[in-house]
């Protein structure tokens, strides 16, 4: 087992999972979007999966050109091992960070993250600034002295 073939198993399980259906519903695209890869390399490590007997594909009732992908119980399994093992690595790695400065850390790097999607324009930032804990929004509030306004002249 390849990590990218880890990667596409937490993608469809986060997908199947974020949109608390019944049904599956990850498809190619969603994995694609998730992990920043192109379709066509999603599509051959889903194959490879299938072969393998990690994901199932099922055919849309509503769209018979639409595929969705589940995980078997050896993927969930996979999966869960990969998640309790990563996690646990990162707990000793990072066991010495005073925990005030994990705070501004990931303040400094949410904020960065919204910075860079406004710059861009993308309808997603609104989304995730929507999850943001509420000190980053305090944060970037009035600061407009970031944006580009100053090379506009």
């Amino acid at each position: 087992m390849k990590p990218r073939h880890v990667h596409v198993i937490d993608a469809i399980w986060n997908l199947n999972h974020q949109a608390e259906s019944p049904t599956p519903v990850a498809r190619v695209s969603g994995i694609s979007a998730f992990l920043g890869v192109t379709a066509p390399s999603i599509t051959k490590l889903v194959n490879e999966l299938v072969g393998k007997g990690l994901v199932v594909k099922h055919a849309s009732e509503t769209d018979g050109r639409a595929v969705t992908l589940s995980l078997t119980e050896a993927a969930e399994e996979i999966r869960e091992l990969y998640v309790h093992q990563f996690h646990e690595h990162l707990c000793g790695v990072l066991s010495g960070i005073d925990p005030q400065d994990a705070a501004t850390t990931v303040a400094t790097l949410q904020a960065m993250h919204r910075l860079m999607g406004a710059d861009r324009g993308g309808e997603w930032t609104t989304q995730v600034a929507d999850a943001w804990p509420a000190h980053v929004e305090t944060l970037m509030a009035g600061d407009e002295s970031r944006s580009h306004t100053a090379t506009k002249q």
